[in-house]
């Protein structure tokens, strides 16, 4: 077991992630955006670009439970979640930001979540959003 395997398996979100069911300790990281900032609502239409595991779409869902709609999307096989649509794809291709289109239709999505995108995906998807949150906005949120 490597020494960073062994700290992270002592590190406390780590624990509790695994303890709730979380698939990642940065679920933590969204409750509390949403605590301080109430970012989703209960009817929101959610887009979240670079969602593997998908820790950020489970507290999502647990937010919108049914009456919103979530997509995730990922260049990583993400596994299933009930009422969850998981794309597999990468977020840079044409191809990927069609299906995304596609799957909108003529809805506008409410919030997106951005990780480790570039800025002109950034820009395109700021065009077509009421509003989001990126790990810039994370950063700024201590723990």
């Amino acid at each position: 077991m490597t020494r960073w395997y062994q700290e992270k398996k002592k590190e406390y979100f780590y624990n509790e992630a695994k303890r709730r069911g979380y698939r990642s300790r940065s679920a933590f990281k969204l409750k509390q955006i949403q605590n301080k900032f109430k970012i989703i609502k209960k009817t929101d239409f959610v887009l979240d670009l670079g969602a593997a595991p998908g820790g950020w779409s489970q507290v999502t869902y647990e937010i919108v439970r049914g009456k919103g709609r979530i997509i995730g999307i990922d260049i990583l096989h993400i596994k299933p979640i009930n009422n969850i649509e998981f794309l597999l794809g990468d977020i840079t291709e044409k191809s990927t930001i069609m299906k995304i289109i596609n799957i909108a239709g003529e809805n506008q999505f409410d919030v997106y979540f951005i990780r480790y995108v570039t800025k002109y995906i950034r820009e395109l998807f700021n065009r077509s959003c009421k509003k989001y949150t990126s790990m810039q906005t994370i950063s700024k949120i201590s723990w």
